[in-house]
């Protein structure tokens, strides 16, 4: 796994390899359009949909993404202790403008099937389209974790990113997102 700074702040970071490839091509031979499925609390208009799943995949993610973070601790100086980690399908039309994700502590999401690299999330220095901090590229088995704690003096930093690219017809982005505490 490797964890690579966007900036200078130490709140934003690319990260790579999380799973291992073997594990990560198992991904790639799911049929993830036949899982059940609920709306994403705060998207439940959007074609983003929290996928249901209890499979013996599922439960290695989840095991590999909470075995990680003694890793991540050591990297990048934090103390997560719990992974909970969610499926998200993101169907045709799926994009959603810049936003923050407010009061919520840190989160990772991991990137697994997509149209192309053109799909990964934006972040910006700003709520500005022309404001860009950084692009992740959508590809397998890569994604950010995004550190979202208050400032030492009490601050909330405002961590502005959204996904502009409405997924195409006949397409879906697969990817995990989890709430580091």
């Amino acid at each position: 796994m490797r964890l690579i700074p966007e900036g200078d702040d130490c709140r934003l970071f690319q990260i790579e390899d999380v799973l291992s490839t073997d594990l990560a091509q198992e991904i790639s031979t799911v049929d993830w359009t036949n899982f059940s499925w609920v709306p994403v609390e705060g998207q439940e208009r959007t074609a983003r949909r929290r996928l249901r799943i209890e499979t013996e995949l599922q439960n290695k993610v989840m095991d590999c993404i909470q075995n990680s973070l003694p890793a991540i601790n050591d990297n990048i100086g934090t103390s997560f202790t719990m992974a909970d980690t969610n499926w998200w399908l993101d169907g045709p039309g799926y994009k959603i403008g810049i936003h923050t994700d407010g009061h919520l502590k840190s989160a990772m999401q991991l990137y697994w099937f997509g149209v192309n690299e053109n799909y990964g999330t934006v972040f910006y220095n700003y709520n500005h389209v022309n404001h860009v901090r950084h692009t992740f590229k959508f590809k397998q088995n890569t994604g950010y974790l995004m550190i979202n704690t208050l400032n030492p003096d009490g601050s909330q930093p405002l961590m502005w990113h959204g996904m502009l690219n409405a997924v195409p017809d006949n397409a879906f982005r697969l990817t995990t997102y989890t709430i580091l505490r």
